[in-house]
């Protein structure tokens, strides 16, 4: 594919591939060159991907991705611009995890020193440049979340303009603030990701401000419980911010997309699940709530003991310091049928379906992950967009002469 600063706006035939380009490792190969019928798919005003990915919603699957023009599109994008501004994204988060490591383990360990010593000052100097970078690193994220929020915005006013017509075919659709806000709120939270990112800046940054009164008043050796929870949330929320930067690359991606619709396939199930585990909890809270019965002194104690019921972990002689010995003995094999028997290998086989499901489209549902990380990106290139080169009028393919498919 032809890179260029020019217009593009007519067909050219491709030039010889870079040195440096992944294509480059090809020459010699017989290829047949075209260019894509479609003149603006790949400009930035486009919709094609937006509407590729509308459809994969309706349709709940990713078969759109198996057609050339939408591929054509993704693989372009992927290696124009998507690839590296996907890494840069990346880079910067691992440095972010690492100094949220650091910050942890520094304010942890500055406990066990005693005041004024000079390890206790090194590691109280370290402690601030870690939360300064942690402050740092979460302003460059609230600007992104708040630029794919923008996006958003212009992407339904782009969308409804190219839906409605006029005299002149330029209608402008002209909405309020309000309706604006209302519409960008809707297509933004509507990825599930955009939510991990909301709740893990907020739970870090409050944990952060938590972590700063106490540091100032020299009063580590009581650490707010709240902050603890917030440093605990933010660090399991980390690591599933780190699933999102797994998407992109071919052998993770389609790992990361069987397990998020497993979890959103399986979410009815898990909630009847939940409902029976609950009505046996309260049962066997009822008829051992007492001191001679550890684990149902209280109903989360017993909500707990039933589901570690589910896992093995149970012991039946304490059935015998119950209310009803006998009935109790009989609810607890009518909940081990129901439970871990029934239910749990109905959930099993569902989820062994939606992975099949799911593999057999392996290379589509990859093309759909980076179709939604580069509608993301997009909204975040700023001036980029009237680059010619990363955003042509005409797009230009070599395909292998010897094979079939998009893929060579």
């Amino acid at each position: 594919l032809e890179r260029n600063g020019r217009s593009g706006s007519e067909p050219r035939s491709p030039g010889p591939p870079d040195a440096g380009d992944e294509d480059g490792a090809h020459r010699g190969t017989p290829v047949m060159g075209f260019v894509v019928p479609l003149k603006g798919i790949a400009k930035a005003d486009s919709l094609l991907l937006h509407a590729c990915l509308k459809v994969c919603d309706t349709l709940k699957n990713a078969d759109v991705f198996e057609c050339d023009i939408p591929v054509l599109l993704v693989i372009f994008r992927w290696r124009a611009w998507g690839r590296a501004k996907y890494l840069r994204q990346l880079l910067i988060f691992t440095a972010f995890f690492c100094v949220f490591a650091v910050e942890i383990i520094a304010s942890e360990t500055l406990v066990d020193y005693s005041h004024g010593s000079e390890s206790q000052k090194a590691l109280r100097l370290l402690l601030w440049m870690a939360q300064s970078l942690l402050i740092v690193f979460s302003t460059y994220f609230v600007h992104e979340e708040v630029m794919q929020f923008i996006g958003a915005g212009r992407q339904h006013e782009a969308t409804m303009s190219a839906y409605v017509t006029g005299r002149n075919a330029r209608t402008r659709v002209a909405t309020g603030n309000f309706a604006w806000f209302m519409n960008a709120s809707r297509i933004h939270f509507s990825d599930w990701w955009n939510w991990v990112d909301i709740l893990l800046l907020v739970s870090l940054l409050s944990a952060v401000y938590y972590r700063m009164v106490f540091s100032i008043q020299r009063d580590l050796s009581h650490v707010n419980n709240t902050e603890n929870v917030l440093l605990a949330g933010s660090t399991v929320l980390l690591f599933v911010k780190l699933l999102f930067y797994l998407r992109g690359f071919s052998q993770t991606g389609p790992l990361i997309r069987i397990l998020v619709q497993v979890t959103w396939e399986t979410r009815y199930f898990l909630l009847i699940l939940a409902a029976v585990v609950i009505g046996f909890s309260l049962s066997f809270y009822e008829l051992m709530n007492n001191s001679q019965v550890s684990g149902f002194q209280t109903y989360p104690d017993a909500l707990l003991s039933s589901f570690a019921y589910i896992l093995g972990d149970f012991d039946t002689d304490v059935f015998a310091n119950s209310r009803s010995p006998w009935f109790t003995s009989l609810l607890f094999v009518v909940y081990m049928l129901v439970v871990p028997i029934l239910l749990l290998n109905l959930v099993i086989a569902l989820m062994s379906d939606v992975f099949q499901s799911v593999s057999r489209h392996n290379m589509s549902e990859w093309r759909r992950e980076q179709a939604q990380i580069l509608v993301e990106m997009e909204n975040e290139l700023g001036h980029l967009k009237r680059d010619p080169s990363l955003f042509p009028t005409w797009l230009h393919v070599m395909r292998n002469s010897n094979a079939a498919g998009v893929r060579n």
